[in-house]
């Protein structure tokens, strides 16, 4: 009798959730907020857009189309569909969608009113400008044309930089043979000191043939503009590839065409001058290639790969307040193509985790790649393949911004209460969803200290679905509880105070929620039938109760079944959940707040050498945040720590 009485209660409590439910063509492979109106892209390419948050969805489909087709002048040429949604950073209203031809589309009013534009080739890698609205960078590919064909000429194909100041209206080339560009200024604040005009561009100066960009190329330099290509100035022979940060201009110099050896070179921006200082990571190995991970604090994390091209290891470094003097931080780490599985934790300094490999499995690898070179550059080893590696991989975690590095502890118990038995076992989170659909690790700044991640206990990472589960931790990775058997896509708002989460290796109708941290979970059954559930999301400030999960469903119609996409619009408002109360009185019997101080392993009373108090929800406590909640009490000093 017990049960069936609180079950009402449940089902009475779930039933005031307010749930939307559309069905769309395709899963989503976009989305984008611009306040209350919502745009999302399927992989049909078929925009919707929502007025109301998400409640109600209108197909542009042919909208679009139509516009397209005033703009072009031969029947013969194809329209195309969006392929992305590109979001202004002066404007959240203004959104370019590209296309798969050559035509591309404006909206100035966040879809309310489209226009096409015609370029005349397709567009790809497009840069608003930071700071001026109108100018836009894209590139195009010249491709062989009929008129060239029919006429037996030459055919070459290569890439081109093109260049709108008008937003989008209009295109001209101005660069040719490129491998890389930017605007020269990443906010208001360099430009007081750059010109905004300003372009970074890699590319070969006396580019003929057909143009390849898949590896390291010694024709390409480094070069900037302040007229757009009217006249331009070489920074770097040989830069093949660049990274621009506010602080920073890093470039990869070709040093060798035949075993694809780079060095790396960086430059303040200071002044909008550029003056380089070469970083020697490491001179005994070789360096096929660099990826800046992190640029924060004034510091720079860079993962450098000193083995073959292809390596999946690597070495990550730290760098001086400078930006050129680098010492070894973590060896063997897991290098994806142009990063690495690493992750910097949001809302606190110096926290960050990274995925290695283990030391003798590494070992054995790099031995058997180094013999190999030693037969020839390119021999393929025997034995150990790149992909045996993943089996042995590992989690680590830092909370003094690389200076140690130690693995994460594993709760005592399950998500069910239960004992975890295990011998020196470590919990091992999947940092990235590059290669596998579990659910990557999350923070968000504005909920202080709360990391959510899938994972699995045990010597090495596990990628079996019987043995990932999901995590939370509330002091920022020191410690860590098991609040949900297997793996589940997961969303958090209001400062942290509520999550929502669903499973997502397996199809299901139901999300659960949590106003207490994952201590108790209220289950509710928002669709009639089952779906996969791709992702949850909720609205950019990440505080309200409204909360998008969307994925795909198949449908059954007069006996013929056809999969499309599922929109799912759940707002928990209407729950009525109580406002927390003691935000005057943090830490005192009857407040729902608490005072934290994060701590990491040198020092318990502080995290990177400072002591900073927070002031934030109880995890017991079921409770409504305010949205305007004010989480810092105090920066009490910076801890002087004697080694």
């Amino acid at each position: 009798m017990m049960f069936i009485i609180l079950l009402m209660i449940m089902q009475t409590f779930t039933s005031n959730i307010d749930v939307q439910i559309s069905y769309i063509d395709a899963s989503l492979i976009n989305i984008h907020w611009c306040s209350d109106t919502v745009l999302a892209l399927t992989s049909k390419g078929s925009v919707y857009r929502s007025d109301d948050r998400g409640r109600q969805w209108t197909k542009m489909s042919e909208i679009f189309h139509r516009k397209a087709l005033i703009q072009l002048e031969d029947s013969d040429d194809r329209v195309g569909i969006v392929n992305n949604l590109v979001a202004s950073p002066v404007d959240k209203q203004l959104i370019l969608f590209t296309g798969t031809d050559q035509i591309a589309w404006i909206s100035l009013d966040c879809g309310k009113t489209i226009t096409a534009v015609n370029a005349g080739k397709q567009l790809r890698e497009y840069q608003f400008h930071p700071i001026e609205k109108d100018w836009i960078l894209a590139s195009a590919w010249k491709q062989c044309g009929s008129d060239e064909l029919l006429a037996g000429k030459p055919c070459v194909s290569y890439k081109e930089l093109l260049l709108s100041q008008d937003t989008g209206i209009t295109w001209h080339s101005i660069a040719t043979y490129v491998n890389q560009f930017t605007w020269g200024v990443k906010n208001k604040e360099m430009a007081k000191y750059t010109p905004k005009e300003r372009i970074l561009a890699s590319f070969e100066p006396q580019g003929k043939g057909h143009q390849s960009i898949s590896s390291w190329n010694m024709d390409a330099n480094l070069y900037y503009s302040d007229d757009f290509f009217q006249t331009r100035t070489l920074s770097v022979p040989a830069g093949s590839r660049f990274l621009l940060t506010e602080s920073f201009l890093f470039v990869a110099k070709v040093t060798s065409q035949y075993t694809q050896e780079v060095s790396l070179y960086v430059s303040g921006t200071e002044l909008g001058q550029y003056k380089y200082a070469i970083i020697d990571a490491d001179s005994k190995l070789l360096e096929h290639s660099y990826s800046i991970l992190d640029t924060s604090e004034n510091q720079v994390f860079m993962i450098v790969n000193h083995l073959k091209p292809s390596s999946p290891l690597g070495v990550i470094y730290i760098s001086d307040s400078t930006g050129t003097r680098y010492s070894r931080s973590l060896e063997n780490v897991a290098r994806l193509e142009n990063s690495a599985e690493f992750y910097r934790v949001q809302g606190l300094e110096g926290i960050y985790l990274a995925n290695v490999y283990s030391e003798d499995q590494a070992k054995i690898y790099s031995h058997q790649v180094q013999e190999a070179m030693e037969e020839g550059f390119y021999a393929q080893q025997n034995g150990f393949k790149d992909e045996d590696l993943k089996k042995y991989k590992q989690t680590r975690i830092t909370f003094d911004k690389g200076g140690q590095w130690v693995p994460l502890k594993p709760p005592t118990v399950d998500a069910d209460g239960k004992p975890i038995n295990c011998n020196k076992c470590q919990l091992h989170i999947h940092l990235s969803q590059s290669f596998y659909q579990f659910a990557p690790i999350y923070t968000q700044a504005n909920s202080i200290g709360i990391i959510i991640a899938t994972g699995s206990i045990g010597k090495y990472l596990s990628y079996r679905q019987d043995q990932v589960n999901t995590y939370l931790s509330r002091d920022g990775g020191l410690t860590w509880i098991e609040i949900k058997k297997g793996s589940y896509i997961y969303e958090m708002s209001n400062h942290g105070g509520l999550v929502v989460m669903s499973k997502d290796q397996e199809t299901t109708n139901q999300i659960v929620f949590s106003w207490n941290g994952g201590m108790e979970w209220t289950p509710f059954n928002f669709l009639d039938q089952k779906a996969e559930i791709q992702n949850i999301i909720t609205e950019p400030q990440n505080k309200g109760t409204r909360f998008i999960a969307y994925g795909s469903i198949q449908l059954e119609s007069n006996g013929i079944k056809t999969e499309q996409g599922l929109l799912a619009t759940l707002d928990l408002d209407e729950l009525h959940q109580r406002n927390c109360i003691g935000q005057d009185k943090p830490g005192e019997i009857g407040s729902d707040y608490e005072l934290w101080t994060p701590s990491g392993l040198v020092n318990p009373e502080c995290l990177f050498g400072k002591k900073v108090t927070y002031m934030r929800k109880r995890r017991e406590a079921a409770c409504y945040n305010p949205d305007t909640l004010e989480k810092i009490i105090s920066k009490i000093m910076n801890v002087i720590q004697v080694l």
